[in-house]
C-alpha cells in the first residue's frame, strides 16, 4: 500500500488528466480497481472566482470515492482560498494534491504547473498555505525538473517533505521535453530512494504488467497511470476484455458521457470512443465513424453491431 496514512485502495491510480478525468471516466476507471482517481486540473483561481464550470470539474460523487482533488496556481493564498472550498465539498476529497508537473505552455506561462519547479521556495509555501487550512491530506505532483539542465526533483521533495506533503507524484521527464523519448524510471527510482515520504512513479506505463513490474522493481510506494488507461480501464485489474466487452462498455461510456453532459457530451465522448479500438486491426473505418457521430443513437447504432 502507498501509505497507511493515505487512503488509497490500491496502489495502481489513475492520474489526473485535463480534458479526461471527468466523472463517467473516473467511475469506470474505479469499477476496475483503480487505487485512487482524480480530477483534471482545477484552476485555483477559477474556483476562487465561483466559476460554475470549474465547480461541476471539481464535484466528486459518492460512487468513486476515494477521489483527489488537484489544484494549480501560482499563489499560496488562492491556492489555500481553494483549497478552504474545497474540503467544504461533498463528498469530500481523499486528499488535495498540488500540479507542479503540467508542461502546457498557457500553465507554465503563468507560473503555474511545473514552472514551479523553478522556485522550490514558492512550493514549500503552497503546501504550507494549504497545510495550514486543510483537513486532508496533501500531496504534490512534479517531473524530474523544468529543464533538463535544471533537474532539481530532490530538492523539491525535500521542500514538499519539511512542509507536510503527504506523498509526491514524480513522471520520468523534464517539463521541457514535454512528452518526447522515454520516461526515465532511472531518475525515478533515484527519487524513491531519497525520498523521506512515499513516491507515486508515473510515465509510459501502457499495462497491467508492466505496472506492476516497475511496482516490484522500484522503491515506488504506488504507480500512477496516465494514457495508458485511456480506452482501456481495464488496465487496473488485468482483465483481457473480449471484444463484445469492449463494444459494451464503450457504449456505456457514451452514455454516461450524455447523461452527465448532455448533447454536447456525445462531442466529448469521441476522443475515448477512438481509443478503445485503437489497437483493434482495420479499424480504421470503425474509428471514423466515431469521431463524425453526431447523436447518441448513431453512437449506439455504431457500437452495437
Amino acid at each position: 500500500m502507498i501509505s497507511e496514512n493515505l487512503p488509497f485502495t490500491s496502489p495502481l491510480v489513475l492520474a489526473p488528466i485535463a480534458g479526461y478525468t471527468d466523472y463517467p471516466f473516473r467511475l469506470l476507471c474505479k469499477e476496475q480497481g483503480a487505487g485512487l482517481v482524480y480530477t483534471e486540473l482545477i484552476s485555483a483561481e477559477a474556483l476562487c472566482r465561483n466559476s460554475k464550470k470549474t465547480y461541476k470539474l471539481t464535484k466528486i460523487y459518492h460512487d468513486e470515492t476515494p477521489a483527489a482533488v488537484q489544484l494549480f496556481g501560482s499563489s499560496p493564498d488562492r491556492m489555500a482560498e481553494a483549497a478552504e472550498i474545497v474540503c467544504k465539498m461533498l463528498p469530500k476529497p481523499a486528499l488535495i494534491d498540488i500540479n507542479s508537473g503540467c508542461c502546457a505552455r498557457k500553465i507554465c506561462n503563468n507560473n503555474s504547473g511545473a514552472a514551479l519547479m523553478k522556485d522550490p521556495d514558492l512550493v514549500f509555501n503552497i503546501i504550507s498555505q494549504i497545510k495550514s487550512v486543510s483537513d486532508v491530506p496533501v500531496t504534490l505532483k512534479i517531473r524530474l525538473g523544468f529543464t533538463q539542465n535544471t533537474k532539481n526533483y530532490a530538492l523539491i521533495i525535500e521542500k514538499a517533505a519539511l512542509a507536510g506533503a503527504s506523498a509526491v507524484t514524480i513522471h520520468g521527464r523534464t517539463s521541457d521535453q514535454q512528452y518526447s523519448g522515454e520516461a526515465d524510471w532511472i531518475e525515478i527510482e533515484k527519487a524513491a530512494e531519497l525520498s523521506p515520504i512515499p513516491v507515486i512513479g508515473n510515465g509510459d506505463i501502457t499495462s497491467y504488467k508492466q505496472a506492476i513490474e516497475k511496482l516490484e522493481t522500484t522503491s515506488c510506494s504506488g504507480i500512477m497511470i496516465a494514457r495508458g488507461a485511456i480506452g482501456n480501464p481495464w488496465i487496473f485489474s488485468n482483465h483481457e476484455p473480449s471484444d463484445n466487452e469492449r463494444f459494451e462498455t464503450a457504449a456505456r461510456h457514451a452514455r454516461m458521457m450524455f447523461d452527465y453532459y448532455g448533447d454536447h457530451g456525445i462531442i466529448m465522448a469521441r476522443k475515448h470512443m477512438v481509443k478503445y479500438f485503437h489497437h483493434k486491426k482495420n479499424s480504421s473505418q470503425l474509428r471514423h465513424k466515431l469521431v463524425t457521430a453526431k447523436t447518441l443513437d448513431e453512437l449506439m447504432e455504431i457500437l452495437n453491431p
